[in-house]
């Protein structure tokens, strides 16, 4: 997924849609809660049309944390 993100900046072009969420999935199962946040609030940002699912998850990290 850092491939990815790096690539796509160093082209200067949009991530692709639901990499920041991935591995924002990734870090949470690594119980990196902070770096799962920040991703997520990446992906939220990339593409606001998913504000309202990413939402969702992210009051179930505050739930179980």
């Amino acid at each position: 997924m850092l491939d990815i993100i790096n690539e796509s900046k160093k082209r200067e072009i949009r991530v692709p849609p639901g990499v920041y969420a991935e591995l924002g999935y990734i870090y949470l199962n690594e119980n990196d809660i902070s770096k799962s946040k920040q991703y997520i609030a990446l992906e939220i940002k990339t593409y606001p049309e998913s504000k309202y699912f990413m939402n969702q998850i992210l009051l179930k990290i505050d739930e179980n944390n």
